[in-house]
């Protein structure tokens, strides 16, 4: 019995976690097409390095098939890493702000924001 039992499932997107790093998301889609059909399966992937962030989505043609997934794979195995699976939370959007817009276009460019010590006031306080 899986700890999702009592919780609905609503939405077609599950989360897949504690995936192996060398999951792509081709052997993710193959592994939940037992159940049923998928429309997309996608590992996550760290946007400096390209490696798996060890986690991924997998999107069912239904709800009924993204319940049975969750009951079928959640505590599972995927090349022996036990993995966990469950529904996915909507994603929130961050509130932008306006330094966190500079901050973000100062990291597009390769720039970093100078070390503060700890306890110490930055100059743009």
């Amino acid at each position: 019995m899986s700890r999702f039992e009592e919780q609905e499932v609503s939405g077609t997107r599950v989360y897949v976690g504690n995936l192996p790093e060398s999951v792509t998301s081709q052997i993710l889609r193959s592994a939940f097409l037992e159940i049923g059909d998928v429309l997309a399966a996608k590992v996550i992937l760290d946007p400096y390095t390209g490696k798996s962030r060890g986690f991924g989505f997998v999107e069912m043609k239904t709800s009924e098939m993204a319940a049975e997934a969750i009951e079928a794979f959640d505590r599972g195995f995927i090349e022996n890493n036990e993995i966990r699976v469950s529904p996915a939370r909507p994603l929130r959007r961050r509130k932008q702000t306006e330094n966190n817009e500079s901050e973000q276009f100062r990291r597009s460019r390769g720039e970093r924001r100078p070390a503060t010590p700890r306890g110490a006031k930055s100059l743009a306080d």
